[in-house]
């Protein structure tokens, strides 16, 4: 089925925006931040003209109506075209000439080029290259829908329409988002200069835990793995990373997707660290009156001030429908999404069912770093131990600890979490400072772009909401443990043994 474009391009705007960066040729950066490529005008012979002034760009030349019409002149026509075929870009039939000798002759000469001029306008350019932007949107998600139809028309039973739908979610996000980009080096340094003169650092969502932000950063663009033990209070601190996020940086900041627990369980939890209620109190009816209405009135702010999406638990979760939700919040939430929790990625499954225990594990971390850099978003990963890490094993003292220092090999599943990782952390239990509190160290093991094997210490108050805090030096433990430990409260060089 053909599809009409009438009201889905407008030539007025392509023309404004060709015509003023030829009579002005520094206006270009005005256009260059929404019009990356040729392929969003909609006319063939805009996209010839534009094609040149990017090529020009790109190799340091001001693109003039000279520059431009001199650069047309002596290029051959079927090589632009082979050249746009090749970028497949959207080559329209509606233009005059389907053959020249020449791309200016293609275009209708230099009066192709003068026409263009005489309707440049220096005030509108903003303005019209937003709407040849908004129109390439436009007729891209027109022709995904089309597609979707006409498969929809073709499906058979449930699993092919779920097909569907991912492809129209991601190709949605791609579209709305913008999030397909092709950048040379010189312009990605570029926008590193920009945002260094405006004074903006990188987005980085936080831990809500001062020292462990200084050791491993959730920036934009990670994949991070955080792991432990059964009970060692990895959901704990990753929902708590999730709340410190939304508190630093907004509504729909933040989003969760729990495949172990329901959303009240998550809420208990959540609910708890912000009135220093223990889990158990609020399981068994033991909260007192004034602590129930601050829990009522934490409910309403989260309601009306955007608190973090919750993914809850489904009969069977693909990486495709985590991949697929989490687009779908970064729409609604307007490019505004930046720390994505997983609990936990073991639990994923592949596309095909059929796939062997070491290539699901693959595919899972694989789509979820391509998820992280395609949204540049964080994704923090939670990722079970394999049970031979909780043997007993001696130190080079000789000693016996229950507790042995977590390895990478101690990861349940394939090595390709910590070769698709940016960092792992570890959980590491090292026994109790008292009632209700127990001492973490929490493990550095990769940090790429920073400093690995660092060793943080922290505090798990499970009776003061389940939060972790900055902990106190591990030498201010009692016992042997604490004589053996008390040199780990420093950064040390991933190669070498911490005992």
């Amino acid at each position: 089925m053909t599809i009409d474009f009438t009201h889905a391009h407008s030539e007025r705007a392509e023309q404004i925006v060709l015509g003023t960066v030829m009579l002005w040729p520094k206006t270009w950066s005005e256009a260059a931040d929404v019009i990356r490529s040729p392929g969003m005008f909609y006319k063939r012979d805009h996209q010839i003209v534009a094609w040149a002034v990017m090529d020009r760009v790109a190799k340091g030349i001001d693109p003039s109506n000279e520059a431009i019409t001199d650069f047309l002149m002596h290029v051959s026509f079927q090589d632009v075209i082979r050249v746009l075929k090749d970028h497949s870009l959207i080559i329209r039939a509606q233009d005059s000439l389907e053959y020249a000798d020449t791309a200016l002759m293609a275009i209708g000469g230099m009066n192709g080029c003068t026409d263009l001029c005489a309707v440049g306008s220096k005030p509108y350019m903003a303005q019209a290259a937003a709407a040849v932007a908004n129109h390439y949107r436009q007729r891209m998600m027109m022709e995904l829908l089309d597609e979707a139809a006409h498969s929809l028309s073709k499906a058979n039973g449930r699993d092919f329409t779920n097909v569907i739908a991912d492809t129209v979610i991601n190709g949605s996000a791609r579209i709305v988002g913008g999030v397909t980009k092709t950048a040379s080096m010189g312009e990605a340094l570029e926008e590193v200069v920009k945002r260094l003169r405006s004074g903006i650092a990188v987005f980085r969502s936080t831990w809500g835990v001062k020292s462990l932000d200084d050791a491993i950063q959730l920036r934009s663009g990670r994949f991070v793995i955080l792991a432990a033990q059964p009970g060692g209070g990895k959901s704990s601190l990753a929902l708590q990373a999730a709340m410190a996020t939304w508190r630093a940086h907004g509504p729909h900041t933040a989003a969760i997707c729990s495949l172990e627990m329901p959303s009240r369980e998550l809420s208990t939890i959540l609910a708890g660290a912000e009135i220093g209620v223990s889990r158990q109190d609020i399981e068994n009816a033991t909260v007192p009156i004034e602590k129930i209405q601050q829990m009522e009135d934490i409910a309403q702010h989260w309601r009306s001030h955007g608190a973090p999406s919750i993914k809850e638990s489904d009969e069977k979760c693909s990486v495709n429908d985590f991949a697929s939700w989490v687009r779908q919040l970064y729409i609604r939430s307007g490019g505004k999404l930046r720390l994505v929790v997983c609990d936990y990625l073991q639990i994923l499954d592949a596309t095909n069912p059929r796939h062997s225990s070491y290539d699901r594990i693959c595919e899972v971390t694989r789509a979820v770093k391509r998820l992280a850099n395609d949204l540049n978003i964080c994704v923090l990963g939670l990722a079970q131990m394999n049970r031979e890490g909780r043997k007993a094993g001696r130190d080079k003292t000789g000693m016996v600890t229950a507790n042995p220092e977590p390895r990478m090999e101690d990861l349940a599943g394939s090595g390709t979490l910590e070769q698709d990782s940016d960092g792992i952390v570890f959980l590491w239990p090292r026994g109790s400072r008292g009632v209700g509190v127990e001492a973490v160290t929490a493990k550095i093991a990769k940090n790429r772009g920073g400093k690995s094997g660092t060793l943080v210490d922290l505090d798990f108050n499970k009776a003061d909401g389940q939060r972790f805090t900055d902990g106190r030096s591990m030498g201010e433990m009692t016992g042997d443990l604490a004589v053996r430990t008390f040199k780990m409260n420093r950064e040390v060089d991933p190669a070498e043994d911490v005992f």
